[in-house]
C-alpha cells in the first residue's frame, strides 16, 4: 500500500483489497487482532476505508513477507480462520 501511495499517482477509482495470501506475502500481518487493526489503520490513512469497495478473500500457502502469491482455501492455509472471522465480524464493513 505504501509503495503505491508514495507515487505521484492520483487514484480516481474505488479499490478492492485482497485479504489473505497477497496481503500476507506483501508483509502485512493479519494473524492477530492487533496486526489486523494496524493494517486497516494504515490502509485508512493511505487510501481511506471509504474507498474500499470489495474484498478478495483466500488464505496463504507462503509466509509473511514471502512476496509469493499462492492461494489456499480459507481456513486451510497459514493464516487459519481467525483473520477471516475478524473481517466478517468487523462492524466497519
Amino acid at each position: 500500500m505504501r509503495y503505491l501511495c508514495q507515487r505521484k499517482w492520483r487514484c480516481t477509482a474505488d479499490v478492492a483489497q485482497k485479504r489473505g495470501h497477497s496481503t500476507l506475502a506483501a508483509g502485512y500481518d493479519l494473524s492477530t487482532a492487533a496486526s489486523y487493526e494496524r493494517t486497516l489503520v494504515e490502509f485508512d490513512e493511505l487510501i481511506g476505508l471509504q474507498r474500499l469497495a470489495a474484498f478478495h478473500l483466500n488464505n496463504a500457502k507462503k509466509g509473511l513477507g514471502s512476496r509469493v502469491d499462492r492461494h489456499a482455501h480459507i481456513g486451510q492455509g497459514l493464516l487459519g480462520p481467525e483473520p477471516f472471522r475478524r473481517l466478517i465480524q468487523d462492524k466497519r464493513f
